[in-house]
């Protein structure tokens, strides 16, 4: 298939499904072809945009960002992570202070005593997880995009716990650069188990626990127009496995 016809398949395949999707505004131009979201979109309408650039062979060719404030998924079929060389290399300390820092994090949640004893640690070592890989991320030109976050513990009933739950929700939240594409692919596999999320650009429609801080740049960038992403992921409650109650040799 032309380049053109891959990207003149891709944009019609996800119009068929801007319902769903709920996408606002499409448009095509070369072989890019962009889609306006809602300033408050659930994470189901990411994983069903990879999900589609996955059928139609686009999968690594996807981005989301915000252009003049709003959310915007993209599809560029002239993009190829190896135009741009191989990623730098991150210093050894750079590597280990993101896994610290999630380490600490999460430990902090876990002495909390805000009813943390009833949350498993299964569902902790999840969020370490999910931490870890989204402090990670880099943008299209692998530079850092996460600009602040926060890892808190919600009560049942609370802002961002899950409806009905019986015990307290992990939600990690996280302040995206403004501007920036970033691979929709990687930040869907950062939260593949999180089924429960959102990405906003109004910090009116989230808690103020969530309304994060911005960098120098990105308030210059607020200045300007250009608003940043806040991103918030609810961890699923996981089992812990089975206790060997087998006896011992």
């Amino acid at each position: 298939m032309a380049a053109c016809e891959v990207t003149s398949n891709a944009h019609r395949t996800l119009q068929q499904s801007a319902s769903v999707l709920k996408i606002v505004r499409s448009t095509m131009r070369n072989r890019t072809t962009t889609h306006s979201m809602p300033e408050t979109t659930a994470f189901a309408s990411l994983f069903g945009f990879q999900k589609i650039a996955h059928q139609v062979s686009c999968a690594s060719k996807t981005f989301i960002g915000s252009i003049d404030g709003e959310i915007v998924l993209s599809v560029n079929t002239a993009y190829s992570p190896e135009d741009i060389g191989a990623p730098a290399k991150k210093k050894k300390r750079g590597r280990d202070t993101a896994e610290e820092d999630a380490d600490r994090a999460v430990a902090k949640v876990e002495r909390s005593g805000a009813d943390a004893h009833k949350v498993s640690q299964a569902t902790f070592n999840a969020a370490r997880g999910v931490l870890k890989e989204m402090l990670n991320t880099r943008g299209v030109s692998n530079e850092p995009v996460i600009e602040s976050w926060a890892v808190s513990l919600r009560k049942p009933g609370s802002w961002g716990a899950a409806q009905n739950g019986q015990v307290p929700s992990i939600v990690i939240g996280f302040r995206l650069a403004a501007g920036v594409p970033i691979p929709l692919g990687k930040l869907c596999t950062s939260l593949r188990i999180c089924r429960d999320g959102l990405v906003t650009t109004s910090v009116e429609r989230v808690n103020t626990d969530f309304d994060l801080p911005l960098s120098d740049q990105g308030s210059a960038a607020q200045d300007s127009g250009q608003k940043s992403i806040l991103l918030l992921a609810s961890i699923p409650y996981l089992d812990d496995p089975p206790k060997d109650t087998s006896p011992s040799k």
